[in-house]
């Protein structure tokens, strides 16, 4: 598996998220049970809590080699976005759209119900999107740095002051910054960042 099609992993995982939201709002909430009160509370925590944490459990068990940032760049001296930022991101969107969905199905908000539909709509659309966007990421070549960030792409030469922003990126800030400071303060060597460029 490679990083791309685990970072697409997430999906699938978005949409057992909505469905376990769903069916904990349908069958566990605690008004539809006659039992104790503090029973209720109980089994519907719980259930909040297997709609909410499961999907991210057997995510990270799948997914797990790739969480770990390596010391090493990608092909073409580059580093994209990072796994364990982005999948939990897209888990949780489809979290927050069984949140929508459960409000939506609520009779007594009138048109307030279209809004969560809306609102859930918007979320899932987000759910998918998310592992699709190729953002937060940097690559290095002989004329400099360049930085993709969530909205701009920022381009910095290697004789101007610079800082990457390393939260999203899917390599070891360690390296990250060592590798920088490295091609900055010896210009002979950036001629490498050409030959593997892609």
């Amino acid at each position: 598996m490679q990083l791309r099609e685990a970072r697409l992993l997430a999906i699938p995982f978005a949409l057992l998220a909505v469905l376990l939201r769903l069916a904990q709002g349908l069958w566990v909430h605690p008004s539809t049970r006659d039992t104790g009160r503090l029973l209720q509370l109980a089994v519907s925590g719980a259930a909040f809590a297997v709609s909410l944490f499961l999907p991210v459990l057997i995510y990270w068990l799948i997914t797990r080699q790739f969480w770990k940032r390596p010391a090493a760049w990608s092909p073409g001296f580059s580093a994209g976005p990072s796994l364990s930022q982005r999948g939990i991101f897209t888990i949780m969107l489809g979290w927050q759209a069984g949140n929508a969905l459960d409000f939506a199905r609520e009779s007594s908000l009138g048109w307030g119900g279209l809004v969560f539909l809306a609102a859930a709509l918007v979320f899932l659309a987000g759910a998918i999107a998310a592992p699709m966007i190729n953002r937060h990421s940097v690559r290095l070549d002989p004329d400099g740095i360049t930085y993709q960030g969530l909205l701009r792409r920022r381009r910095t030469r290697w004789d101007e002051p610079f800082r990457v922003p390393t939260g999203g990126l899917h390599i070891d800030p360690a390296y990250l910054s060592v590798s920088l400071n490295f091609y900055r303060t010896h210009p002979e060597r950036r001629a490498e960042l050409a030959e593997v460029t892609v």
